[in-house]
């Protein structure tokens, strides 16, 4: 089965001029080549039954172990526990940044059974956009292409656009924005309006899940509008901006991950039902 879906990923790759060993549009940003690695990792080794202990500055993954059995009042205990383990070896001003992420690689090949169907649609409205080919991942960043989902926040299909985001843009009706077509275009408004204001495409996609306004101040404060600097100024100086955080600086990363993956030759086993990406920060 997975061997039929690497193959199809090519043919669809190819056919929109996307081959793997073609450079695409946008470049991986070389600062997040760790964070882009880690997630890799995240979603094509590691499973829902996985526990991985890592440095979220770093991305260094120190260990993973087997999901503990129990409530989940059980397993966040377990998590804590594992946490501390490896946050007393380090020194003090570390251990903070020692964390816990729950694989992902079912979620992963759910959507990459999703994404011979969706991709190629996607892919030919960005062209006529002239919009970079990347963008024809992020519902399978978002929700692995499921028009169906609904994140705890309220954001909602197969682009995770909020109800209210999506008024700004038109749409006034939320379960219309389970419309394939509907929320397509109007994450491309979203898109588009983030370029016109960001001045960068990287910025534009970190902004769709962070808000334009968390970027335009990042950008403003590093008076720059490349990703790497900007987040270098920001860990340099120690500049935090409320709603920035883990998630947030690693969702370019997530998203070049993810096309690492589907257009790789790598081979992964059956599909997991139910699987969840799981963070736990280290609370010190």
């Amino acid at each position: 089965m997975i061997k039929f879906i690497a193959l199809a990923a090519s043919v669809v790759a190819t056919s929109f001029g996307f081959a793997q060993e073609e450079t695409p549009n946008l470049q991986p940003p070389e600062c997040l080549q760790p964070n882009i690695d880690f997630w890799h990792s995240v979603y094509t080794e590691y499973t829902k039954h996985d526990l991985i202990v890592f440095n979220k500055e770093t991305m260094e993954i120190y260990d993973v172990y087997p999901r503990p059995k129990g409530n989940k009042r059980a397993v966040r205990a377990a998590k804590k526990q594992l946490i501390y383990k490896h946050a007393k070896a380090l020194p003090k001003a570390e251990r903070k940044n020692v964390s816990i992420q729950g694989g992902a690689r079912g979620l992963f090949e759910k959507g990459l059974l999703n994404f011979g169907i969706h991709y190629p649609a996607i892919a030919e409205e960005l062209e006529k956009h002239n919009m970079p080919p990347q963008i024809a991942l992020l519902p399978f960043v978002e929700s692995a292409y499921n028009s169906k989902a609904t994140s705890p926040v309220g954001a909602v299909g197969m682009w995770q656009i909020m109800p209210k985001t999506g008024r700004m843009y038109g749409v006034k009706n939320k379960k219309h924005l389970r419309n394939q077509e509907v929320a397509m275009k109007t994450a491309i408004k979203i898109l588009k309006a983030n370029k016109e204001l960001l001045g960068d495409w990287i910025l534009a996609i970190n902004a769709y899940h962070s808000g334009p306004g968390r970027l335009l101040k990042a950008s403003d404060i590093a008076k720059s509008k490349d990703i790497c600097e900007i987040l270098n100024f920001m860990d340099a100086n120690d500049v935090k901006i409320k709603g920035y955080k883990f998630y947030s600086r690693n969702y370019v990363a997530q998203l070049f991950a993810i096309e690492k993956a589907v257009f790789s030759n790598s081979e992964t086993e059956g599909v997991e039902e139910d699987e969840e990406s799981e963070y736990v920060d280290a609370g010190f």
